[in-house]
């Protein structure tokens, strides 16, 4: 669950051109994975997405990864084509989306998408230009919380060699000024934007 958050003009060309490749890519993935254990599909999409971390498999995982070695390769490998995909799908020029989790923005920076967001949203979904210009002065007014290591656990996020505390705070600096160009261009646009909280 999360907040989703659409420029319209922009998002419906990004669907219309690359949902056919991301048909495609997940095609191609699932014919890869096709008669494997659930289990074996489950690790190599989890570990190309950055859920699961090698370092840290369990023995079930461990063994899955020794067994299917050549096989969680190729779905590792046609998992990332649907990543690609979706990246292009839902280009950051045209739609925003914050989950409800440790990765949140407004988490980051104490907000709340029903508080501080909803008002700003009318009886059809849409927030006008004018509020997203009143919400990208809000963002821009605020500073992210300081992250800790103790927030990121209790908020169950991944900390390893790879996901630090530091690499977590940049997490949210880019996110945060991927937001800010997003309400600003629809400001540009003059265009509302719809949203789903």
């Amino acid at each position: 669950m999360g907040a989703d958050l659409y420029i319209n003009s922009i998002y419906q060309v990004n669907q219309t051109k690359y949902q056919p490749i991301f048909d495609a890519a997940v095609k191609a993935r699932n014919k890869v994975s096709k008669g494997l254990p659930d289990e074996v599909s489950q690790l190599a999409v989890g570990l190309e997405n950055r859920t699961f971390s090698e370092a840290k498999l369990d023995n079930k995982g461990r063994i899955i990864l020794n067994t299917y070695s050549e096989k969680i390769k190729k779905i590792r490998a046609a998992q990332k084509k649907v990543i690609q995909a979706i990246e292009k799908l839902d280009a950051p020029e045209g739609y925003f989306r914050d989950s409800y989790n440790g990765t949140s923005l407004f988490w980051a920076l104490g907000l709340s998408w029903w508080h501080d967001v909803g008002e700003l949203i009318n009886s059809r979904g849409q927030m006008s230009p004018r509020n997203a210009k009143k919400l990208l002065t809000l963002i821009k007014s605020k500073k992210l919380k300081k992250i800790t290591k103790k927030a990121l656990i209790e908020n169950r996020c991944q900390i390893d060699d790879e996901n630090t505390v530091k690499s977590w705070q940049r997490y949210y600096e880019d996110k945060k000024a991927r937001f800010e160009t997003f309400l600003q261009t629809a400001i540009d646009l003059n265009e509302p934007i719809d949203c789903s909280i």
